[in-house]
């Protein structure tokens, strides 16, 4: 049976290396520390808050295509949630 191992490292600002007892993942979704940090918009030095979201994936098991809509769904609820 496939299995999702979502990871929250960045909630508390670090990453430990801690990894929890499950079945063999085919697929590793990291969220990591969201935070103010520079961007550009038109030309102009802005602030924003940004995070990092990867995921990483079996390839035997999962598409390059649908793991890349998942990441970008989970992107779009982060979105949504702080808007």
């Amino acid at each position: 049976m496939p299995v999702w191992v979502v990871g929250f490292a960045g909630v508390c600002g670090f990453a430990d290396g801690r990894k929890g007892e499950c079945a063999a993942p085919v697929a590793i979704v990291s969220v990591g520390r969201i935070a103010e940090r520079p961007v550009v918009r038109d030309g102009q030095i802005a602030s924003a808050w940004i995070g990092y979201v990867s995921v990483g994936f079996d390839h035997r098991v999962v598409d390059g295509a649908r793991a890349a809509e998942f990441g970008l769904a989970v992107i779009r609820q982060l979105e949504r949630a702080v808007d």
